[in-house]
This record gives structure tokens, C-alpha cells and sequence, in this order.
């Protein structure tokens, strides 16, 4: 498929192949996993994309700015990364639940930008507060 060097403007300019294949160019999907060798790698893919809160929950990895400029070369250090995430994902997953209980618990809420109120925070909330957060130190304690 040949594309034209011409600027386009607005996306009604594209032709439908251009955008097909500039839509192709920019699509990643990462997919690490440890299963048996008796699925394909579609059949992984279909199973893994039903499982909707995980996919929900590695969202992050599908940000450039996380994996864009990592470059692994051995398979046992992809496995390593792997397992990085996750762990930080267990991590993520536990204090998301422990703020929640805790504001179930007590029957308080956290307040949004905008006034809004939430007793179901996302880590991203919670790391926000966890940023105000200030500690001083005075005389070493």
C-alpha cells in the first residue's frame, strides 16, 4: 500500500485506506502470558480480552510513555517485567480496597475536583491524596 506524501487537514481529506493503515501503524497490543501450547495466540487473546477488569485494570501499559522505551532482549527478562507489573498492579489493587473498606467502614467519602464525592476511589485518586500528603521532621523525629 503506497501513501502519498500530500498534508491532509481535517480526517475527511483521508482516504479510507490511508486511515486504515496510519490506524494500523499506530495500534499495539501487548500481550505477555504462560499458558499451555495448545492455544493459539488468537485464542489468548480472545480469552484475555473477555476478562474486561483485568484488561481495565493494565490500562497503564498501553500508555507509550511506560512501554515505548523499553527494550528487552532475553525472554527471561520480559518474564521479569511481567512480573514486575503484576506485582504492582497487587500492590495498586490492595490499597484501592483498604481506602474503600476503610471509607465504607466510617461512612466518609473523598471529594473530587469539583465538589464531587466518591466512597469508590481509583488509585489514581488515592495517589493524588497520598501526594498533600507533608511530613516534617523536627530535632530527627
Amino acid at each position: 500500500m503506497s501513501i502519498e506524501t500530500k498534508t491532509y487537514h481535517t480526517m475527511g481529506d483521508f482516504r479510507s485506506e490511508v486511515r486504515y493503515y496510519l490506524h494500523y501503524l499506530e495500534s499495539t497490543f501487548v500481550l505477555i502470558h504462560k499458558v499451555s501450547k495448545t492455544m493459539t495466540a488468537e485464542e489468548i487473546l480472545v480469552e484475555y480480552k473477555q476478562q474486561y477488569s483485568i484488561e481495565n485494570r493494565f490500562r497503564f501499559l498501553k500508555s507509550p510513555l511506560i512501554l515505548g522505551p523499553v527494550f528487552l532482549k532475553s525472554k527471561k527478562r520480559i518474564h521479569a517485567l511481567g512480573h514486575v507489573f503484576i506485582l504492582a498492579l497487587m500492590v495498586s489493587s490492595y490499597l484501592e480496597y483498604r481506602v474503600r473498606k476503610s471509607l465504607n467502614e466510617n461512612q466518609e467519602s473523598l471529594t473530587l475536583p469539583g465538589n464531587k464525592k466518591t466512597q469508590v476511589p481509583s488509585i489514581a485518586t488515592i495517589l493524588e491524596y497520598l501526594k498533600m500528603i507533608v511530613v516534617v521532621s523536627v530535632n530527627g523525629e
